[in-house]
């Protein structure tokens, strides 16, 4: 709800870099994703666990829950 009420506040045409902000917030996603994927191995390792599972419980925000679904 809280990001949904500061996304209602945003208004685009003030936005001045809407291109560098959207690179960014792309990048930065797909670093966490990368992270969680690399520290999941090392978790399925130490703990002898699936790296799906692995993955899964390192996963940022809602991607746990629609790998989750997905299955």
């Amino acid at each position: 709800m809280i990001g949904g009420y500061i996304g209602m506040l945003l208004k685009p045409e003030k936005l001045e870099k809407k291109t560098s902000t959207i690179i960014l917030a792309l990048i930065s996603g797909f670093l966490l994703v990368i992270g969680s994927l690399v520290l999941s191995f090392f978790l399925s390792d130490a703990l002898k666990i699936n790296i799906v599972t692995g993955f899964l419980s390192l996963a940022p925000g809602g991607i746990g829950l629609d790998g989750d679904n997905s299955q």
